[in-house]
């Protein structure tokens, strides 16, 4: 029940504003009673029904009780004049609570002309207005089971890296041959000087023919290899060079 009439009283405060008195300070009555009225022309402006009621009410408490008695919503205006200016802080509660709340130094008497107290009067009358847009709660933010993790498209996912083995390998390989070569051509070399002084002796040699040969053959037999592993060895170290710049 109680419910229900919350919001009945909620319901009927659309449109209809009282404005009164809270706190006046340094200035006259009637000066504040004329400002208190120019904010009447300014939330008229706004499209609310606004009235000027009285005795004041000091205190928020005050101002509910006359929202829930008025049906309204109720707007309590202090003016406090001081060394700055003139302070205006308006404050405007229903049945249930603060509905908007505005403080600012007011340059001249004409509140209804103040930037300040036009922004009050429309955020006000949108507020209380009937047919104000309804807007709808943002969607809920998406959480993620704990321990599980998006997997990422596959066009996103990313390439593999380049393996660094194989051109560690061929560059091994291409060592090991070019040593091997180096090895060959040497072997060769000392053959072939061996047969080359046999066969300058002058009167007799130490080799029969079918030796000599077979020096021979050793000798080619050794170059040949030397320049076979020669050229494996170089071409394994231009695979391996490009490999590794890839």
């Amino acid at each position: 029940m109680l419910a229900l009439t919350l919001l009945a009283l909620l319901s009927s405060t659309d449109g209809k504003v009282a404005i009164v008195e809270r706190t006046t300070l340094g200035i006259p009555a009637g000066s504040g009673a004329a400002l208190r009225q120019r904010l009447r022309v300014a939330l008229g402006a706004a499209g609310l029904e606004a009235e000027l009621v009285s005795p004041a009410c000091a205190d928020r408490e005050c101002l509910t009780a006359l929202a829930r008695t008025r049906g309204a919503c109720v707007v309590g205006v202090t003016l406090v004049k001081n060394k700055k200016g003139l302070t205006v802080d308006l404050e405007a509660v229903d049945a249930a609570a603060v509905v908007l709340q505005q403080t600012f130094l007011l340059a001249n008497e004409q509140l209804e002309r103040s930037p300040e107290a036009q922004v009050f009067a429309y955020q006000l009358g949108t507020r209380l207005a009937k047919d104000r847009p309804v807007v709808e709660p943002p969607p809920p933010p998406k959480v993620l089971t704990p321990g599980l993790v998006e997997a990422p498209p596959p066009w996103l996912e990313p390439s593999p890296a380049p393996s660094r083995v194989a051109p560690r390998v061929l560059g091994g390989v291409a060592g090991g041959l070019g040593a091997a070569a180096i090895g060959l051509l040497v072997a060769s070399a000392v053959v072939k000087g061996q047969l080359d002084t046999a066969l300058r002796e002058p009167v007799v040699t130490s080799l029969t023919r079918i030796e000599a040969q077979q020096q021979a053959d050793l000798a080619n037999g050794l170059l040949g290899g030397s320049v076979v592993a020669l050229g494996l060895g170089l071409a394994s170290g231009a695979t391996a060079l490009v490999l590794g710049l890839d």
